[in-house]
């Protein structure tokens, strides 16, 4: 996230873009923290359409993953 900081201080990212950030740091990595919160894992391709087939939610809201 800081670096979504830095990058929107420079002009890189602009007020009106749109930005998503993935952020992998936060502990989950060892499976057994998680596999009592969640069912059968999916996974994403690298492109929006893959994105909103598998975590958007019908009502176009993203869907909570845990």
């Amino acid at each position: 996230v800081s670096v979504l900081k830095r990058l929107a201080q420079r002009g890189v990212i602009e007020p009106d873009d749109c930005v998503v950030a993935y952020i992998t740091g936060n502990g989950l990595k060892t499976q057994e923290a998680v596999i009592d919160k969640i069912s059968t894992p999916f996974f994403v391709q690298p492109n929006i359409d893959s994105f909103e087939q598998n975590v958007v939610g019908q009502s176009g809201e993203v869907a909570r993953v845990l």
